[in-house]
């Protein structure tokens, strides 16, 4: 009867392991973000955040900060 519970176990054990065996280099994974030059007042909506910093060359944009709410901009690191 054990072993009727092994080889399930075993077999989706098998099966699950090319997921953790992945490997992702850092590059991928990084963003670099910095403060926008061009939206000015208290950044309360990341939509707005985001389209300003698409003029600025940025894939994205988020709003930062408890007090002071500021827009920083998004992009993907570059790989060195």
């Amino acid at each position: 009867m054990a072993s009727a519970r092994v080889v399930p176990t075993i077999l989706l054990l098998v099966m699950l392991l090319p997921l953790f065996a992945t490997t992702v280099e850092p590059s991928q994974i990084r963003d670099c973000s910095s403060l926008s030059t061009r939206f000015t007042g208290r950044c309360s909506s990341h939509t707005n955040c985001s389209i300003i910093c698409r003029t600025e060359g940025f894939i994205l944009g988020e709003c930062r900060g408890f007090i002071r709410r500021r827009c920083y901009c998004i992009k993907p690191c570059p790989k060195q």
